[in-house]
């Protein structure tokens, strides 16, 4: 699942982070893609938060229950 969310995060990221670069001459534009390059990052986090927790082993005193 998390393959399928981070796939099409990837590509936004890398597509408005070069848009970004190249819109130097355009500060309305480069606002908004700021916000879009700051959303993917904190989306691609939250991704990688909840997988953290999915690998969470179970702790030794509760695998006996």
């Amino acid at each position: 699942m998390a393959h399928e969310i981070n796939n099409p995060l990837t590509g936004i990221l890398t597509y408005s982070s070069y848009l970004l670069k190249r819109s130097k001459q355009n500060p309305e534009m480069q606002r908004d893609l700021a916000v879009i390059v700051k959303e993917t990052k904190r989306s691609r986090d939250i991704v990688k938060g909840l997988l953290d927790f999915a690998r969470q082993s179970i702790p030794k005193s509760m695998r006996r229950m």
